[in-house]
């Protein structure tokens, strides 16, 4: 079994994605939304950070490292990997 335990795992891939799924998709579904009821619901203006995309994947294959036991985590990437021991 590799350092992170696959309940972390997966909360972690989890709230990721959620977080990538949220910035790129959120003005698209709700101006669908708007269109398809003509409600007057305001809609945002999010702002996609830079980059989102290729840290979150980095983030996830670096927990999946993590898991595998394949990588050891740096004190600075301690958060992703909290029950490592060095």
């Amino acid at each position: 079994m590799g350092i992170l335990p696959p309940t972390w795992m997966r909360r972690r891939h989890t709230f990721n994605l959620g977080l990538l799924a949220y910035f790129k998709y959120a003005n698209f579904l709700i101006e669908f939304y708007v269109g398809l009821t003509g409600s007057g619901v305001p809609g945002f203006d999010i702002v996609l950070p830079l980059g989102i995309s290729f840290f979150t994947f980095q983030k996830a294959a670096f927990l999946v490292d993590c898991r595998r036991a394949t990588r050891r985590p740096s004190a600075a990437s301690r958060s992703l990997c909290p029950s490592s021991r060095s």
